[in-house]
């Protein structure tokens, strides 16, 4: 017996391991990694700071088409093939940019890297879901995100490191990163049916569907919080880093340091989100994420001090991941682990619908504006809807749950 739960407790630490390199590859170097480059990229001549905005703003346009697509590829190849493929295509981008070839050879680069990050976030979950006893989810689930935090302090540390040597170097660096990933998880990727002996795994074929949901309006409450939640950090997700080097006169080490220092709290995020959601409830912690992160965000307007820039970057950067961690266990709450990866791309796709669109904005509100003051404040707006959104669907649950205890 005590063989049986070591090798239950082994398996579900390797799948931790290799969710979390799925979410290193496909946010934290896929999508976050970006952010150091920025300000790299202006200084050294390779485009100006809106080509580099908008270049950002690529990356969210192909997290949004991954989000549209991923549900029917990895239908039609599986989730296996679909996750080993997204890893491969971010590796190839980042070797691909290690010269500044034409501009849009650079936007096919960072539109694919968005469209392979959204492949990974929303398959690899529902993958180790299904691989995992549901007791586990939300430690399972803090696992997995937490590699976000992990890629953004990857990608803060060498990218300030090898600036020394070329920027170039930076590129070549973070693209190894991602192949090193790759190839430690690429063996648990196994198709699903070759687990089962050949036969389908065990889900349900039928469609979710909202019109015939019993949760259609949490489904819809969720929808909306975690897509003004996208809109709610892309401040700091485009701008943060710039932020720091170019209006508060800092250097490219210390602009570094606070990236990394988001990239600690994405770290920490997952997991304290998910040992408080076990302890009092995952609706309860998302209300409580949403109201920190908003007051995160909100801070640099009061205090540009060493103090305040740490607070925003930690808080900011752990509930970053922590609500897509919450997010993802609360739609596994609502709807089931059989339409986990379903639902869940719909929340994927609305998040990144809202972040193409905003990021599009919030570069065009900046370069209008040159305010970086501005857009934490619409930032922070946002997520106070959010938060609203959030007190709304803690009250249908716990009313949900008295119904069904009623009939019980």
């Amino acid at each position: 017996m005590n063989e049986e739960n070591n090798n239950k407790y082994s398996n579900i630490y390797w799948a931790g391991v290799c969710g979390i390199c799925a979410t290193i590859i496909g946010l934290g170097i896929g999508r976050f990694a970006f952010v150091p480059l920025i300000p790299a990229m202006v200084s050294h001549d390779w485009y100006s700071e809106a080509l580099t905005g908008y270049l950002g703003s690529s990356t969210l346009l192909g997290y949004l088409i991954g989000g549209i697509t991923a549900h029917r590829l990895s239908e039609k190849f599986g989730s296996a093939n679909t996750i080993k493929l997204s890893m491969v295509i971010i590796t190839i981008v980042y070797f691909g940019c290690f010269n500044p070839f034409t501009y849009p050879w650079f936007v096919f680069c960072r539109l694919w890297a968005g469209i392979a990050g959204a492949w990974l976030t929303i398959i690899a979950p529902g993958y180790i879901f299904y691989r995992t006893a549901p007791e586990y989810k939300a430690r399972v689930s803090g696992a997995i995100f937490s590699g976000i935090g992990l890629g953004v302090v990857v990608s803060g540390y060498i990218v300030p490191h090898l600036l020394d040597i070329s920027l170039s170097s930076a590129w070549i660096g973070l693209g190894s990163a991602a192949l090193f990933f790759t190839l430690l998880s690429w063996r648990f990727w196994v198709p699903l049916k070759q687990l089962n002996n050949g036969s389908a795994h065990q889900q349900v074929k039928e469609a979710y569907t909202l019109a015939n949901s019993p949760h259609k309006k949490m489904v819809v409450m969720l929808l909306a919080a975690y897509a003004l939640d996208a809109v709610g950090f892309l401040a700091h997700t485009i701008y943060w880093v710039n932020f720091i080097v170019q209006d508060l006169n800092m250097s490219f080490m210390d602009g570094g340091f606070y990236w990394v220092m988001f990239g600690v709290g994405a770290i920490i995020g997952p997991y304290l989100t998910g040992y408080l959601g076990d302890k009092v409830g995952l609706e309860r912690v998302l209300i409580g994420a949403f109201v920190c992160k908003s007051i995160a965000v909100f801070l640099p307007l009061y205090s540009t001090n060493t103090w305040a820039l740490m607070l925003s970057s930690l808080f900011v950067g752990g509930l970053t991941s922590g609500v897509v961690s919450l997010v993802s266990a609360v739609t596994l709450d609502v709807v089931g682990r059989a339409h986990h990866k379903q639902v869940w791309g719909w929340m994927t796709i609305s998040f990144a619908t809202t972040q193409a669109i905003m990021g599009y904005g919030i570069v065009f509100i900046f370069t209008q504006t040159m305010d970086f003051y501005l857009l934490f404040k619409v930032c922070g707006c946002c997520l106070i809807v959010s938060t609203l959104l959030a007190w709304k669907i803690n009250s249908e649950m716990r009313l949900q749950h008295s119904v069904d205890n009623t009939n019980e």
